[in-house]
Parts: C-alpha cells; structure tokens; sequence
C-alpha cells in the first residue's frame, strides 16, 4: 500500500503526506485540494511516474520526490492519461479497433476490449467464446461480422450482468444494450421513460460514471488516481462514484476544487496545498531548452480534518462574487422556508422512518453494523423487531453488504408498513424474511435482536412483549444479544412518545437480568446510543412484575421530565425547545397511560 509522498525539501508543512491504510472491507479517498497553479496534476503524474518506475522518475527522485510503499503487498498503481477523451469513445468499439493489438501502454483500447466482451458475453448472440475473443484477434473480426447489420436491430444484457453494470443501470434508471451502425458496435441505454439514446447521446455525467466504474471493474486497479473526479458529475453521482470506489480499490487519491469531496463523508484525508511567495524576483531565462530543468516551487500542505479548516478551504477556493454562489444564496430563503413548511406539516407524527437518499450509512446504523462486528453473536440470525420501512438494514446495506450466511427476520406487525418493507428494492441481494404476526416470530433461534427507535414509541405493556419476544427468540445465552438504539433527546416532538436516556434503560435491562453497557455518540446535537444487552437470563419476570418495573421506568422519567421542563428558562435556540417539547409530549403520554389505568401515580 501507499504509504507516504514526499515532496521536495522546499515544500513545508505537512510533508511528507501520510496516506491512510484501507480496512478489511473498505478503501480509503485522499482528496488533494488547493488553487490553480499548485500543481495538483503535476504531483499525481510524477507520483505515478514514481511508481511505475519510468524514466522521468530518476530526475524526480534526484530533486526529492520520495515515495514509501508497503513492498510486501503487490498493488497496481492506474492513472487515466486522459479521462474525457476516453469516457468520450468508451462506449463504442470500431472493428478496426477490435483487430488491432493494444501496445503495452495502450489502456483506452485494452479496456474497451475487455468491456466489449463482456457485453457481448451477456447477450443472446450465439457462439461467442470469452476466451478466442481475448487471445485471437482474427475471431473478434469474424465474430463482429456475424452479428446483425440491421442499424435499427438492438440486443438487450440479460438480467445478470456483471455489478458494475447492474449498479450503473440502477443509477441511470435504464437498461444497457448494443446495436450495430455499419463496423460500429455501440452502447445503448434505454431509460424508464422510454427514450433510448445511443452512447453519444449520454450525458458527459454518465459517461464519466460508466467509464469510472468499467475502468475500476476491468483493470482492477489497487491504487487508482484520478484528476479532478468530480469533472461533468451531479454531487449525487460523485457520492455513487466515491462509493463504489471505496468497495472496489484499496485507496484512491484525486486532485479536486470541489466543496462535495471535501466535505464528503467518504473522503479520509484531505491536504490543502498552495504555493508561498519568495521574496525575491528569480532571473528570467534568455533561453527555453527543450529538457529545461525547471526548480521546484516552495509550497505548503496542510492536512484539514475540522469541519472549520474545510469551510476555511472551501472559502479560499472560491471567488466570493462568484455567480453560481450568489445564486444559490439567493435561494436559501426559499429552501428554508419550504423545509419549515414541510417540518410544520409532518410535526408531532410518531411514524416509520424510511432510509436516507445519501448513499451513506446513518451514524447510528453506521454504529449498529460496528457493534454486531465487534461482538461476533452467534447463530447468524438477526430479527429487526419492528422493523418499519426497514431503516436499518436499509442504510447497514450502503456501505456493508450483509454476508450471504447472515439471515435478517424483519418483523413488522402494521399492515402498511410491512407492504412498503416487502416492495423496498434494497432487500433484493439480502436473505431476509418479512415476519407480520407475532405467532410467527422464532423461537431460540436468534443471534441478535435489534430494537431500532423502537422502544419511545411503546406503551409499557407494548414494551414488555417486545422484551419478551427478544428473550424467547435468542439462541445462545453467551453468544446471543439484544441491541437497543435510541436517540435522546428526540430530534424533534413525536405524538405519545418517551424518550429514554441511555442509564434509565441499563437500569431496566440489568434489573431484568441481562449484562447492559452502552456506547454514546452525537447526532444532530442529540445523544444517541446502542445498549448491548447480553448474559439473556434463563427467565424474564413474570408479566406483572415485568410491567411493574417498565412503570416504575417511566414514574422516573415523569419526574426527570418535570425537572427538566422547569428548569427551562426563555427559550433561547433549537436545543432548548427540542427538549421541552420531548419533555412536554413524555409527561403527557406517561400522565395518559396511568390515568387510564386508574393510577395515581403522576
């Protein structure tokens, strides 16, 4: 692996840069930022010079540009030569070009080849053979001859094509084909709409993502840098891009001007580079050799991680009166006056919530996903007790593909819901099961149970078969667990909901009989947590006596919320508010719950 880059002694700062090691399941993103004129390129190229041992690398070397790699790990270093002239033409594959031999450097036609045969191996064009198409140039004419010269004739990929295929077309919303023009063999797409556009028809967005993903997928490269990734693409399919990288090469390093890198929650590493001023005038050259040797400018690299040193770097980047920013100042007012609408129209609802649109993890399933790593519960069982809209696995299968052996049971009693979890799309490459009668749930068969945002919208007797459920279906008193996630305070007021603090549902679980600890984490400005609960006891309490400490959680609670609504002085900001209307909506559904019950307990 990439270890370090070190730049000549001139350079100051941050120097030389250390470039973070990939995990077991995910790459790692370098972002090199900095104005025009730093040499962002010029530091990729050499550095991919560096490695691939050219000739230019003995001047580099000899001026102090220094690399340190990890010899004991074979990795191949990939740096397009010319990313927009390539995505231009990847798509099509002349017949000349089929029959003729790629020189050793000749990437664009090497991995068009490779491409072209893998779209033909999914289509139902007879006796075409993978292997004669990769070593024998004489059969690609001849097959290319045999395939239908009808320009209006199109061949569709069947169903089960290679992933980068199937993720493309999921992002673009259509699907691929071929057709032939003459001695042209072209891409097609033909989107849900009905329209079906040629590959020269695509946006340059599309282009630029297909060619990412057919470059990354074919030459399979494990140290891959690009210039300026985010060149023709929607922030939407940079954050696809960037994940898709993140899975598929163990680290990517990319020269970019762009706030949605730097702000990324992909991105790893970040250095501002910027180049410092000498004080004094250098002689101008009365000649322009053709081998010039040029020195090296005296430049400065900081590595940015705060959010504050980001929003530093984003301003230097940009020209205050620059129009697209004034733009879209201008419609700030707007955008948060639609979200206040919007927020007004859904407030107090205690519903179901489904996954995000980022193709990110949530931090708190983020944590989950962590937590069940770390503990290593056994059998591979996972029953996702109220599973709603399917949250939770939802956002796990972002960044973590659930592995084939683990089953999820998702149990969701309320019709419509449940209707929505059966439809999600998401569910479509995970073994999972959707569970929507109690009498159906497993019994010993569970690794783990998740209570997600479950447990503040139950009333006690709600809450106690919930636990109740949980024991029955664990499997394994020392390998099984219940994992109970919750935010506190709420993010905003939900209708008969209590929130419970993190040490008011250890109490109950360890008075239970279960191991409780938890970890704490920020979101959104409120304290969220997973509690493990493990060591399951033989046997819960009876209904009665389960009931009566769930009571006796929330008489507390009734009492820490009174307080807490006192204590409240003027409301002065959001958080004050958040917490007085949690505190406001928990004494009401705790006065309720006892009030119908006929106990005078608040």
């Amino acid at each position: 692996m990439l270890r370090s880059y070190t730049l000549p002694n001139a350079t100051r700062g941050d120097n030389p840069m250390l470039f973070p090691l990939p995990s077991k399941d995910l790459g790692t993103v370098t972002v090199i930022c900095g104005p025009n004129g730093v040499g962002k390129s010029y530091i990729l190229r050499t550095l991919i010079e560096l490695l691939d041992g050219k000739a230019a690398a003995n001047r580099h070397r000899s001026d102090g540009w220094e690399v340190d790699v990890d010899e004991r790990e074979f990795f191949v270093a990939h740096r397009p030569h010319n990313h927009k002239t390539q995505m231009t033409s990847i798509g099509v594959l002349s017949r000349k070009q089929a029959e003729k031999k790629p020189m050793r450097n000749d990437d664009d036609l090497r991995l068009k080849t490779m491409l072209f045969a893998d779209v033909f191996a999914q289509l139902s064009i007879a006796g075409f053979s993978e292997k004669k198409w990769s070593e024998d140039l004489e059969y690609r004419g001849e097959f290319l001859d045999s395939i239908n010269d009808d320009e209006e004739a199109v061949y569709w990929l069947q169903d089960d094509v290679p992933e980068y295929m199937r993720m493309f077309q999921d992002i673009a919303g259509g699907q691929l084909g071929l057709r032939r023009a003459a001695t042209n063999y072209e891409l097609v797409l033909h989107y849900e709409s009905g329209v079906t556009a040629t590959y020269g028809s695509w946006s340059d967005g599309q282009k630029s993502l297909f060619t990412i993903f057919v470059t990354i997928a074919l030459l399979k490269p494990t140290l891959y840098l690009i210039d300026e990734l985010e060149n023709f693409l929607h922030p939407q399919f940079m954050s696809r891009a960037l994940m898709f990288l993140k899975r598929n090469v163990r680290q990517v390093v990319t020269a970019s001007h762009h706030p949605h890198l730097i702000f990324g929650r992909a991105v790893d590493t970040i250095f501002y580079l910027e180049n410092r001023s000498v004080n004094q005038r250098s002689a101008l050259p009365s000649r322009f050799t053709k081998h010039m040797h040029q020195p090296n400018p005296s430049r400065m690299i900081t590595n940015i991680g705060s959010d504050r040193a980001k929003l530093a770097a984003a301003y230097r980047l940009f020209d205050i009166k620059d129009a697209a920013l004034l733009a879209t100042a201008a419609h700030v007012r707007d955008a948060i006056s639609f979200s206040l609408d919007s927020a007004v129209l859904n407030l107090f609802e205690c519903a179901a919530a489904p996954a995000g649109d980022s193709p990110y993890p949530d931090r708190q399933s983020d944590l989950i996903y962590k937590m069940l790593s770390t503990y290593e519960a056994r059998p591979n069982v996972v029953l996702d007790w109220g599973a709603g809209l399917g949250r939770t696995i939802a956002e796990i299968s972002k960044l973590h593909f659930p592995e084939e052996s683990l089953q999820w049971l998702l149990y969701e009693p309320f019709e419509k819901p449940r209707a929505a979890l059966e439809a999600m799309k998401q569910l479509k490459q995970v073994n999972h099961k959707v569970i929507g009668r109690r009498a159906d749930l497993p019994r010993g068969e569970v690794g783990v149970c998740l209570l997600t945002n479950v447990l503040h919208a139950l009333n006690p007797s709600e809450f106690s078969a919930a636990i109740e459920d949980c024991h029955h279906a664990l499997a394994d008193p020392e390998r099984s667990i219940i994992v109970v996630s919750e935010i506190y305070p709420l993010l905003g007021a939900e209708r008969n909901a209590v929130p419970y603090p993190a040490d008011e549902l250890e109490a109950l679980f360890r008075s239970i009989g279960f191991l409780a600890r938890s970890t704490r984490f920020s979101v959104s400005g409120a304290e969220a947590y997973c509690l493990i609960a493990s060591k399951p006891p033989s046997s819960l309490p009876d209904n009665m006596e389960m009931l009566r400490k769930i009571e006796n959680l929330w008489g507390r609670l009734f009492d820490r919320f009174r307080q807490n609504y006192e204590a409240i002085p003027a409301i002065s900001n959001t958080a004050e508010q958040t917490e007085l209307l949690n505190s406001a909506f928990g004494m009401a559904s705790i006065a309720n719950w006892f009030k119908d019950r006929g106990i005078p307990k608040v």
